[in-house]
């Protein structure tokens, strides 16, 4: 939960518009978290053999942000920090990150107390 937080709060960093001597050092932790996220949804979808793991909209949900974060890193170095044409990918991706991180949060036997 505390790594999530992490990733969630460079992820702002990254996207808010102000340009930062630190953009790069950010993108890089991002991409590397990022990656230890994807490596954990792959296992936990037995390396794609448990199909039924796909059909779950939270995994769905958890895949495309994945995928988004990789997608906006990548434009973002593409574009030499210039990221105002990718706005529309940067929300996208930030309300399925935020989606993820109201999932993390909730109440349920499984996940112990709410964080809130």
């Amino acid at each position: 939960m505390v790594v999530y937080l992490a990733f969630f709060t460079l992820w702002v960093f990254l996207i808010d518009n102000r340009v930062s001597k630190y953009d790069t050092a950010i993108a890089i932790v991002l991409l590397i978290l990022n990656s230890i996220n994807f490596a954990r949804e792959i296992w936990q979808s037995n390396f794609g053999r448990h199909l039924g793991y796909f059909s779950s909209g939270w995994n769905q949900i958890d895949l495309a942000s994945i995928a988004g974060v990789y997608a906006y890193s990548v434009l973002f170095a593409t574009s030499k920090g210039n990221a105002s044409d990718h706005v529309p990918l940067a929300v996208i991706t930030t309300l399925l990150l935020t989606m993820k991180l109201i999932s993390y949060l909730r109440a349920f036997n499984e996940t112990g107390k709410c964080c809130l």
